[in-house]
């Protein structure tokens, strides 16, 4: 596959986000971003990656609820929602989790991110 073809993100952007900052959180974004990007999650085929954010969410104590979705192509879909209980929020972030062919799994130099949806 060509060079060009690859979606990358700027590593040292999330590193530089928080020299200081990212090292306090929870979760490591790079290793995050690299876990979701290894999952395969091609078009009507993106369960996988589905369960592993309801999984992954739940365990940061967000409140889930995942909704199949009915497609006439094979595979299995899902919605997946997550909020903090009781409280209704000022900003919903909406978007998609699949990628389009063919699946390959994510790499990283000094610099970048490089996978299907890495962008």
């Amino acid at each position: 596959m060509a060079q060009s073809s690859i979606v990358s993100v700027p590593v040292r952007g999330l590193l530089a986000f928080g020299a200081v900052c990212w090292k306090r959180m929870p979760t490591n974004p790079v290793q995050l971003t690299r876990q979701l990007i290894d999952i395969p999650s091609v078009t009507f085929q993106e369960a996988a990656v589905g369960e592993f954010l309801a999984e992954y969410l739940t365990a940061q104590k967000f409140s889930v609820e995942c909704t199949p979705v009915e497609q006439s192509a094979g595979g299995e879909r899902r919605n997946v929602y997550a909020g903090i209980s009781g409280q209704t929020p000022d900003v919903v972030l909406s978007t998609h989790m699949d990628t389009v062919p063919p699946f390959f799994g994510s790499s990283e130099d000094e610099e970048f991110i490089y996978g299907r949806g890495a962008c």
